[in-house]
């Protein structure tokens, strides 16, 4: 028994099954005649036309996961040169800026699972179309805050929208990737998708720095109206083919039963594990960087809103230049594991010298270096991962990872917050760069259970 193909001039189809006392042909119609041809060709034509039908898929699948990170990216990134100004306008110190971020950092952890189970049970789709709606509904609360609770408010809702987003467009694209056949590639996909990314947070802030040269509070109405729109957007064209949606319960059975499996999973598996806790590490050690390099610009080198948004373009094209080197760095190592670790020896000497070193001139090329190794762990860490993870958890996972990254952070923004506070915003950047040089050997030691 063997399939039969039958083939025409324009037309290819299969139609079921045949004996054929033990030979290795086939039959097929060509040019309107029932001829044998070998079984072997037959594969190789249909083969063909899939492949054919495949790429035409798959390209239009991954532009548009360009498409939405990007826009996505562009409307967040309205506020990235600004966050920390903004907030300190408001009358915070240093803590408690620290401390609103962690409200969005708690936020996203308690609801970082339950919205991951959401989207491997009611589709990627629908849980990034969330995303963008809650984010929106963020972003405008925001704008009208005037209060420390106002925006502990504000940053709550942001953290579900986030936490609806995290690993449900990055899990729809691989899903959506495979189901066409494909395999592999997953490095170049993610590579190219920070390039998108950065581009797309490259705009967005150049234009919230000159929003914000009016009004702080400008950048976050913008931001609110553009993920709206997205989310309009993506409800019309966004398809989600391969998902079959599955029976959902008001007990939330199926959804605790999506996460007891995910955690599990995560947990056991040594490899994937290893490179969550040693990601959860990385968040809290560069976290004080990622809150005060707006101030330490603004107080020792007299940067203007404008200043900070070309600051921010300078970090997006140090992060890019990382995404690319990494393809080569992993390649010249030749060992997953080894390369991620390593590409972070250029996050902590680009920290160190920022930290200790007080000159414009030596501060600023020393923190644009560090972002290349922050580059680099991106695209390195999400193919390591996606390798190691079946398709079924893909999203909850991805958001387990999340989890435990922001538990980092919120450590890195208590310590850091009150390091600065009360001595300095270099001395918070020293104790980061310390911690991570102390964690790159031990983490190359330890075993991840696959090499």
């Amino acid at each position: 028994m063997y399939p039969v193909l039958i083939w025409g001039e324009h037309s290819q189809y299969y139609i079921g099954s045949t004996t054929n006392g033990g030979g290795d042909d086939a039959l097929a119609v060509v040019e309107g005649r029932i001829v044998r041809i070998s079984r072997q060709a037959a594969n190789q034509r249909r083969c063909v036309m899939r492949q054919s039908i495949d790429r035409h898929k798959v390209r239009s699948i991954v532009w548009q996961y360009y498409l939405f990170s990007g826009c996505f990216t562009t409307a967040l990134s309205f506020i990235f040169s600004t966050y920390s100004v903004f907030l300190i306008a408001k009358g915070f110190d240093l803590l408690q800026m620290n401390l609103v971020n962690c409200f969005f950092v708690v936020g996203v952890f308690c609801m970082e699972i339950p919205t991951g189970a959401y989207a491997d049970v009611l589709g990627r789709r629908n849980s990034f179309i969330a995303a963008c709606f809650v984010l929106s509904a963020a972003m405008g609360i925001y704008y009208m805050a005037d209060s420390f609770w106002m925006c502990v408010l504000a940053e709550l809702i942001g953290a579900a929208g986030s936490a609806f987003c995290s690993g449900s467009l990055e899990a729809w694209a691989v899903d959506s990737v495979k189901h066409t056949g494909m395999r592999g590639q997953l490095h170049s996909i993610f590579r190219r998708e920070q390039y998108v990314v950065r581009i797309g947070s490259i705009i967005g802030s150049l234009l919230g720095g000159y929003i914000a040269q009016g009004d702080l509070a400008l950048p976050w109405l913008y931001s609110s109206v553009g993920l709206f729109v997205l989310g309009i957007v993506a409800l019309c064209i966004m398809r989600e083919e391969y998902f079959e949606r599955k029976q959902f319960t008001f007990s939330l059975s199926v959804i605790r039963t999506v996460i007891v499996e995910s955690i599990r999973y995560g947990v056991r598996r040594k490899s994937v594990l290893y490179v969550v806790i040693f990601g959860s590490l990385i968040t809290m050690c560069v976290q004080p960087l990622n809150m005060q390099w707006q101030l330490r610009l603004v107080q020792d080198f007299s940067f203007n809103t404008m200043g900070l948004s070309w600051g921010y373009v300078g970090i997006s094209i140090f992060v890019m230049l990382g995404s690319f080197l990494s393809r080569k760095f992993m390649e010249r190592v030749g060992n997953e594991k080894r390369a991620l670790i390593l590409s972070q020896a250029i996050t902590t000497a680009g920290v160190l010298v920022a930290a200790c070193m007080v000159g414009a001139w030596i501060v600023l090329p020393a923190f644009l270096v560090h972002e290349i190794g922050r580059g680099m762990i991106v695209p390195l860490k999400r193919a390591y991962m996606n390798k190691r993870i079946p398709s079924k958890q893909r999203a909850t996972i991805l958001s387990f990872d999340s989890m435990v990254n922001n538990a980092g952070a919120f450590i890195g923004l208590v310590v850091g917050g009150w390091l600065a506070k009360y001595y300095s915003i270099s001395t918070a950047w020293i104790v980061s760069g310390v911690a991570l040089a102390i964690t790159i050997p031990v983490f190359l030691k330890l075993k991840n259970g696959d090499g």
